[in-house]
């Protein structure tokens, strides 16, 4: 939804709409290291994510202003995706460290200093944003904004809860709920002056596909993480720590993490040993048989 012929950034200046996501996600990384109730806690990390999707597309606003040449627009692209990657990496292991030397409100706590450093230098490094022209005229699109919202948070709500037996029945009504949302959504997107995501731009073959790609690649790269941190320290009983390195090594490509022995199989399919070529094949033999 960041394709919009007005976003935030182009009616209130992609400077300022960084700073207030800045200040926000700061603001509630605090609120969160401080919370002492779950709902206060859910809210916190509610508000995070507002100010994590404020500052996005006025980064890329940002970046196309300052490069305006084709080269230097596709470095400064290829760095900024980059560093997207290293980050979630780095704030991986740094959050099991956090977690084992204090406690886990030290990783929301560790934003403040590092937020309140990012606002000092936005000031100082960032280019002002323009004066708006007079005669410009543009408004939101909050029709669009909150259905494509409310719809996604009941999608993403509904999906999860499908996990769970007892909740199954209500996750179907959510999911249908979701869905009708999104339709509205795409509704108002049809018909809107200034729609946040201009249907239109689907009729690019490498729009729709690199939209699908990236999507999908999401919906199975975020939450595995988020299942693999649970399985290596519910089940595996890995402290803080290995698991975040654990998971940091797993996002190197031909790494998996090593299974435990396997019991005895009589499956037919388990491999059989040939060797050497021409011999009797024999059964394999599992640990401890």
């Amino acid at each position: 939804m960041h394709a919009g012929r007005r976003s935030r950034g182009d009616l209130l200046g992609a400077r300022r709409v960084f700073a207030f996501g800045l200040a926000l996600f700061t603001a509630a990384s605090t609120l969160a290291g401080f919370a002492d109730t779950a709902w206060l806690l859910v809210s916190a990390r509610a508000a995070q994510g507002i100010g994590a999707a404020v500052t996005v597309p006025a980064q890329l606003a940002l970046l196309t202003r300052t490069f305006t040449e084709p080269a230097a627009r596709r470095r400064a692209f290829t760095v900024w995706g980059a560093m997207g990657a290293a980050g979630a990496t780095i704030g991986t292991a740094t959050g099991g460290v956090l977690t084992d030397a204090l406690n886990w409100r030290s990783i929301f706590l560790i934003n403040l200093p590092v937020g309140m450093v990012a606002l000092s230098l936005t000031r100082k490094f960032l280019p002002t944003d323009p004066p708006r022209r007079s005669g410009t005229t543009g408004r939101l699109d909050l029709p669009g904004a909150v259905l494509g919202t409310i719809g996604l948070l009941l999608l993403g709500y509904a999906i999860g809860a499908f996990a769970d037996q007892a909740t199954r029945t209500s996750a179907t009504v959510l999911l249908a709920g979701a869905l009708a949302l999104l339709a509205g959504f795409a509704a108002v997107e049809a018909r809107a002056a200034e729609p946040l995501m201009p249907l239109r731009l689907f009729r690019i073959r490498q729009v729709t596909g690199s939209t699908i790609v990236n999507a999908l690649v999401g919906a199975a790269h975020v939450p595995a993480f988020a299942l693999l941190a649970l399985y290596l320290q519910n089940t595996q009983q890995y402290s803080p720590t290995r698991s975040a390195w654990r998971s940091c090594r797993s996002r190197q490509p031909g790494w998996s993490h090593p299974a435990p022995p396997s019991p005895p199989s009589t499956d037919v399919s388990a491999p059989m040993s040939c060797s050497p070529p021409g011999s009797r094949c024999k059964p394999p033999r599992w640990p401890g048989t």
